[in-house]
């Protein structure tokens, strides 16, 4: 008789992704068992960053990244397991989630284009999914303003136009306009 729990269990301790940080001198806190954050969100609004990769690439993509996130001094958010990645993939953990295997929490405008740059060249290869409502800047990498106020980011706000700071390499898209359907704005 096949006993499938061992091994599929020994399998996602071997992809613990704590080891790759652990790798890297990264300090890291545990959120529940779904993901590792380094560093904090600083809470202020501003352009954060996710990258996106199929399950088959999830750990090679966080092992590519890491060099250049610790360099960068920046606060992100990876998978802490494969299965999390696939839950994440799978929109187990909500549909906001789908497709954000690793999420970079908002930086100065100055430097988030620059890790921007430095990430897509890193991801050209990635072929995840896309991400809901966030804007695609190249490799795996998208970004969304986020005001961190209780499930308020926008992938474009209105006021923001004029400071879309990655316009060098790729313009900036309309603002989402208010639809209306059945006399209601949606």
């Amino acid at each position: 008789m096949l006993k499938f729990a061992e091994p599929y269990n020994r399998i996602d301790k071997e992809k613990d992704f704590a080891t790759l940080l652990s790798r890297e001198k990264l300090r890291f806190n545990p959120i529940d068992h779904r993901f590792l954050q380094v560093g904090r969100s600083n809470g202020n609004s501003g352009w954060s960053l996710y990258l996106s990769a199929s399950i088959a690439e999830v750990e090679d993509m966080i092992k590519t990244v890491l060099s250049a996130l610790k360099r960068h001094n920046v606060s992100f958010r990876i998978p802490a397991t494969l299965t999390a990645a696939k839950n994440i993939l799978n929109g187990n953990f909500g549909a906001e989630h789908i497709g954000k295997v690793t999420t970079v929490f908002p930086i100065p405008t100055s430097e988030v284009v620059t890790l921007a740059k430095t990430l897509i060249q890193l991801t050209h290869r990635c072929n995840g999914p896309s991400i809901y409502n966030a804007i695609y800047l190249g490799g795996s990498v998208y970004t969304q303003f986020s005001s961190f106020t209780p499930r308020e980011s926008y992938p474009m706000p209105a006021n923001c136009r004029e400071s879309w700071p990655f316009s060098d390499f790729i313009p900036a898209p309309s603002p989402i306009s208010a639809m209306i359907l059945w006399n209601r704005y949606v």
